[in-house]
């Protein structure tokens, strides 16, 4: 009878009562970090998703009408998604965010600020929010103290009133500050929206234009002008989201219109349309072919990857770099591209690139064991090429592969030098020369010449790298053994000192380079794959 009085006087009802007391059981399991909630760890966040659960149930409950929010349907589809009707739905990184208080917000290295009238309502959330619990206090002490009266739990109105003003300032500041997010994120996303719309631009400039193909369109001052300012944006891009590399932002569209040319000469060579020795017919030319293809199908996977999430930006997570997609195109773009930076735009390493690729297929007719050893991609490659390479070089130190050494090994190229060498590497081309001269005089009779002859025969040497194989040595008598072996094995313990310096010097640089030339030997599984599925 007395229950049901105080009931009817404002009192709670028996499943009143019950979900107050869940709410009330709710605050008291919230973790605390100092004096602020603490929802970094799952079971932080866990518990105070539960209490903001009880929330909306005791305010059910207790009939509490939620407060307008209207403002949702003018969200765009990722927001309506996470607040789909007019319902309260509390999440807690809106309390969270009410909670930090902090006006600055960081995205894609962007300083952007919330307003100040966003701030006073985070300040008007936690009084409402802190007037709740301090509500839920009082009742947990009076249920502590086990008065049958109950006259220390706060009144049904009390807490009702509570609810409401928590619930009115939870709109306000969801609304205010969800409405500046979208705003931030529209401006963070710019840089990939600007990028779509400029590919889109050269869709249009390409439409009707297939047949005539690539170099036509590249003969067009506006399109190549369309062209820079879609490679320009991919660039930001990559300065801004590409965390798996560097970031570089100055990989240029001469880049992309150097590969464009290597190709348009290809093409023209094989159609007879004025290829001469600058054409692909010459194999000698065909590892600069592959290194241009890798740059263009880099960038049309790039086009590809904008086209496709140009139908669902609002998927895009305004902090760039947390789009696994994007991230990986751009990577992929970057490493082609600073590859076609060092390797194909420069013309004279471009030439070097592709003599010594040649050379080290002539290489692998003299000693068959280097061609399995590129289809395998052994890991005794990568101690024979360096020989080979540096083999190279000392042969014809004046010739196009004098452009990579140079750029793997600077200091040891000293302009004051007769010869441009510093001292040490300058005697060991010098010891090189003795060695053929010397080796050319043992030369079995044979339609072969001397100085050929003895190339093979270190070359042979350089690919078996090891003191006791007889392998090159096969073609000596006994006795021309004893007199050449003691000389070739000198010079090869001299050359593999250089072989090291050519890999330590600048391990990355070196990294890079055995890359693009392992790729043009025919390691297949070193090639890209461009197929993946499309991701965000």
């Amino acid at each position: 009878m007395l229950r049901r009085i105080r009931a009817s006087r404002g009192g709670f009802g028996s499943s009143e009562n019950a979900a107050v007391e869940r709410l009330v059981t709710a605050h008291g399991q919230l973790r605390w970090d100092g004096d602020r909630i603490e929802v970094k760890t799952e079971a932080g966040y866990a518990a105070c998703a539960a209490m903001l659960g009880c929330i909306d149930m005791v305010a059910r409950t207790l009939g509490v009408k939620p407060a307008a929010r209207d403002y949702r349907s003018s969200f765009p589809a990722n927001y309506k998604a996470l607040l789909p009707d007019r319902a309260r739905h509390y999440r807690v990184d809106v309390l969270e965010a009410s909670v930090d208080q902090d006006p600055v917000i960081w995205v894609n290295g962007d300083k952007f600020e919330l307003s100040a009238e966003a701030a006073g309502h985070a300040q008007r959330l936690q009084l409402a929010w802190n007037g709740l619990c301090m509500q839920l206090d009082r009742w947990h002490r009076g249920t502590e103290a086990n008065d049958p009266e109950v006259s220390a739990r706060p009144p049904r109105q009390i807490i009702m009133r509570a609810l409401i003003q928590l619930d009115q300032a939870w709109a306000n500041f969801e609304h205010k500050y969800i409405t500046e997010l979208i705003d931030i994120e529209s401006k963070a996303k710019r840089l990939i929206v600007q990028a779509i719309k400029q590919e889109l631009q050269l869709q249009q400039l390409e439409r009707g234009t297939e047949e005539a193909g690539w170099y036509s369109l590249l003969s067009s001052a506006r399109y190549r002008a369309e062209q820079r300012s879609l490679v320009e944006l991919i660039s930001l891009l990559n300065s801004v989201a590409n965390i798996s590399r560097k970031g570089r932002d100055d990989l240029t569209s001469d880049i992309l219109e150097s590969a464009f040319e290597v190709l348009h000469r290809c093409d023209a060579s094989e159609f007879g349309k004025g290829g001469g020795s600058s054409g692909c017919a010459q194999s000698s030319h065909k590892a600069s072919v592959i290194l241009a293809q890798d740059i263009i199908d880099s960038y049309k996977a790039m086009r590809r990857y904008l086209q496709r999430v140009s139908r669902c930006v609002e998927r895009v997570d305004p902090h760039l770099c947390n789009n696994d997609g994007l991230v990986a195109r751009l990577a992929d773009w970057e490493e082609s591209w600073e590859v076609g930076a060092h390797y194909l735009l420069p013309k004279a390493m471009r030439n070097a690139v592709c003599d010594l690729v040649e050379q080290l297929k002539a290489a692998q007719l003299v000693a068959p064991a280097l061609t399995s050893m590129c289809q395998d991609c052994d890991v005794e490659l990568f101690m024979v090429l360096p020989r080979l390479i540096m083999l190279s070089f000392v042969a014809e130190p004046m010739a196009q592969c004098r452009e990579v050494i140079a750029s793997l090994m600077p200091h040891c190229f000293k302009a004051s030098a007769l010869d441009g060498l510093c001292e040490k590497l300058s005697s060991l081309v010098h010891d090189f020369k003795t060695l053929v001269q010397a080796m050319s005089s043992l030369c079995p009779v044979s339609k072969q010449l001397p100085e050929a002859f003895a190339r093979e025969v270190l070359v042979k040497r350089a690919v078996a790298g090891n003191t006791n194989s007889g392998a090159p040595y096969g073609t000596f008598s006994s006795g021309m053994q004893a007199a050449a072996r003691p000389a070739l094995e000198g010079f090869m313990r001299d050359l593999e000192f250089w072989s090291v310096e050519l890999q330590r010097h600048c391990p990355e640089d070196w990294n890079q380079f055995c890359s693009v030339i392992v790729d043009k030997l025919g390691c297949e599984h070193q090639r890209k794959l461009r197929t993946e599925r499309f991701q965000v």
